[in-house]
């Protein structure tokens, strides 16, 4: 038998109109036999779960825009936010994506990433 596929989300046993059986995982599609079930499904599916990849605490930033006007920008578990008009209505901003852009290479060197929010 062929080795077990390592998937990252937990797998589901699904039964088509057909008399398939298929264990599931995301976009991954294997097709089992009617005997396994979700017990013995790692017979042909291992669920291991990503690392989470977020660098934790808080951080912030003061950007000042083109009109001198000074916004506060905050890296949080993960998490990114801005206290402009624009973040609050639309979740992204300027002021965020030069933030992020000007720290890769901090954030690089640690082998992390802060993720979107």
């Amino acid at each position: 038998m062929a080795k077990p596929v390592e998937v990252d989300v937990p797998p589901a046993i699904v039964n088509l109109a057909s008399g398939k059986r298929f264990a599931i995982s995301g976009s991954t599609w294997i097709e089992v036999p009617n005997s396994i079930t979700l017990e013995n499904v790692d017979e042909y599916m291992v669920y291991k779960p990503r690392k989470a990849s977020v660098l934790s605490g808080t951080r912030s930033w003061k950007v000042e825009n083109n009109k001198g006007k000074v916004y506060t920008v905050k890296a949080k578990n993960g998490s990114w936010s801005c206290d402009c008009l624009g973040f609050t209505y639309r979740r992204k901003c300027r002021h965020v994506a030069v933030t992020k852009e000007e720290n890769k290479a901090e954030m690089d060197a640690f082998g992390k990433d802060i993720a979107e929010p």
